[in-house]
């Protein structure tokens, strides 16, 4: 299996509103590359983060986002939002369930036919996929 691999580049360089969190947070733009396609993502990490984020940081974050609407058939947002917690009369949880379905939508043309086994791989195999 090919290997993950990843840039990123300090900084906010999207349009939207930041939450709160975010606007304190280390920002960076990522470039995942995977068997000569590629995806971009806005990765955000907490202060106390030092150093900028591994390959495997970001895929494992994406990979757990997408297990949401993964597991069997896609979640409805009301499913999606008795899973995690969040109110169905949310528009902030609303916007969070648009961002994951786009964003594993992105992950899906990324990893191709391995898309599946991928997010059934454990944490090791994951990270040994992981430039």
């Amino acid at each position: 299996m090919n290997k993950i691999t990843s840039t990123n580049k300090p900084g906010y360089h999207g349009t939207r509103e930041l939450e709160p969190w975010q606007k304190e947070a280390h920002h960076y733009q990522v470039t995942l590359r995977y068997d000569g396609r590629e995806m971009q993502l806005d990765y955000f990490m907490g202060k106390a983060h030092t150093k900028p984020p591994t390959t495997f940081d970001v895929v494992a974050c994406i990979i757990d986002d997408a297990i949401g609407f993964e597991d069997s058939t896609p979640l409805s947002f009301e499913e999606w939002c008795d899973d995690i917690g969040y109110d169905t009369d949310s528009r902030k949880a609303e916007r969070i369930y648009n961002a994951c379905m786009k964003q594993t939508a992105k992950l899906q043309v990324l990893l191709g036919e391995n898309f599946h086994k991928i997010l059934l791989m454990e944490e090791e195999e994951i990270k040994a996929i992981c430039e």
